[in-house]
């Protein structure tokens, strides 16, 4: 593995972290960077399904966020304002019906935990 290979795998590892524990929770350009890296990572990969993979693991991210009562309360609903860049990304990929069903299902487990953890509030 080269230098640049590592360095590359230690910031996008540095921009999950961020995101996902909400490091710097008032700074909210550090979302926007992490789904325009992650975007701009899927979008160099010429397989389909890495692409895919690359807005799944964006969706699932920013849903474990949005899950977790210890994170800022702004930083979850920031994290559910944003989670429909991935999803429409991973949607827009989709060819098969089961992959069709995958983010159908996704979507609907957006929907019961979103309203479970960040109802009423």
């Amino acid at each position: 593995m080269s230098m640049r290979t590592l360095l590359d795998r230690l910031d996008d590892f540095s921009q999950r972290a961020n995101v996902r524990y909400a490091l710097q929770p008032d700074n909210p350009a550090l979302l926007f960077n992490y789904l325009q890296h992650n975007r701009m990572l899927a979008d160099s990969h010429a397989c389909r399904r890495m692409k895919r993979r690359l807005h799944r693991q964006a969706v699932r991210l920013l849903l474990d966020t949005l899950c977790d009562n210890c994170i800022d309360l702004h930083w979850r609903h920031l994290c559910l304002d944003q989670i429909h860049q991935p999803l429409l990304a991973l949607q827009k990929l989709a060819r098969s019906d089961h992959e069709r069903r995958q983010d159908s299902h996704l979507l609907c487990e957006l929907r019961l935990l979103s309203h479970y953890f960040l109802s009423g509030t």
